[in-house]
């Protein structure tokens, strides 16, 4: 796309077949849901009012932003690739690309709301999904972010 690109709710982008989404200009949603094996590229700036997730799926995806980004929550499942042009201004969760993470993705059962949980007590990626489409946050109110770490 060239240009901005606004998306007055979930931008989604789900592809099996590694197709790319560029946008040469700055995107915003209320959220980012990547699925299968996506790549999207954003020459500008991200802005998203609640959460970036990646990809979800062992094939991976990759999250590229050339411009700052601004999020909630980003989750950054394993085998997804997220890398971003400067620290992003959000409750990380998951391996970022030169940024610390505020919570390694294998913990995320400790840190969502508690009925995001499976019956095993895993964090369960379909009540997440469903839970960030309706614009609600995922983290539990008794998170904690630790000192040093740059949350706005």
């Amino acid at each position: 796309m060239d240009g901005d690109l606004t998306v007055d709710g979930d931008l989604l982008w789900s592809t099996n077949v590694g197709g790319l989404l560029l946008v040469t200009g700055s995107v915003r949603a209320v959220n980012v849901l990547l699925s299968g094996c996506p790549e999207m590229a954003v020459r500008g700036n991200l802005t998203v009012a609640n959460a970036i997730h990646g990809s979800y799926d062992t094939a991976g995806g990759r999250l590229t932003v050339d411009g700052e980004t601004t999020a909630r929550t980003i989750l950054n499942p394993p085998g997804c690739t997220m890398k971003f042009a400067s620290n992003p201004r959000a409750v990380l969760i998951g391996k970022m690309t030169g940024y610390p993470t505020h919570f390694h993705f294998d913990e995320l059962s400790e840190v969502v709301k508690p009925d995001l949980l499976d019956q095993e007590g895993r964090a369960d990626q379909r009540k997440i999904r469903e839970t960030l489409s309706a614009a609600l946050g995922i983290l539990d109110s008794g998170v904690r972010i630790a000192p040093g770490y740059d949350v706005w």
